[in-house]
């Protein structure tokens, strides 16, 4: 046993389904996390970037 992989860990010992089961778990929290990372940053520069500079196309006005 100490030398087993996960996967042969999973599909050994509890089969197939409880496998998949985790392995849907583990996309589905990355995808997750993945879109909130990328809405809070997408939000955040929104806040610093939308600030009026004065200039319009880099010329100043």
């Amino acid at each position: 046993m100490a030398g087993a992989s996960i996967p042969s860990i999973l599909l050994g010992q509890f089969g197939i389904v409880p496998a998949l089961l985790v392995l849907c778990s583990v996309v589905l929290f990355v995808v997750i996390a993945v879109l909130t990372i990328y809405l809070v940053v997408g939000a955040v520069a929104d806040l610093v970037g939308g600030a009026d500079t004065g200039h319009v196309d880099g010329q100043p006005r």
